[in-house]
């Protein structure tokens, strides 16, 4: 499996180097400066998953990955809880039985629980 799907990124690679190579277009000089708000949510962003990534071999997958959903989304604007809590919660199930279940790969289930 991993051959077909190297396979396949190899031919779109391919494929996008001949779209890029035969289409003639200027290049554009888009340099937009970063504000320190947008700058802050980057530096937040990447805080986020190495905490999560900490945060998992601890509590395990499933909380671990509940709490970064929800954090996420909280991050992003969303300020309904009802959603939050039913996004995070679904997606984390459906990831947790399609890896789990599907594919049979074990998830970290970590040192707490």
């Amino acid at each position: 499996m991993p051959w077909v799907l190297t396979g396949f990124l190899v031919l779109l690679s391919v494929l996008l180097l001949i779209k890029s190579l035969s289409t003639k277009s200027e290049p554009e000089d888009k340099n937009v400066p970063l504000s320190l708000k947008d700058l802050i949510g980057i530096i937040g962003f990447i805080a986020l998953i190495v905490l999560y990534l900490t945060a998992m071999n601890y509590l395990g997958f499933i909380i671990a990955s509940i709490l970064f959903m929800a954090t996420l989304i909280f991050m992003s604007g969303s300020r309904k809880s009802i959603e939050i809590i039913l996004f995070s919660v679904s997606t984390t199930v459906v990831v947790y039985l399609l890896f789990q279940k599907f594919f049979n790969v074990q998830l970290p289930s970590g040192i707490i629980f």
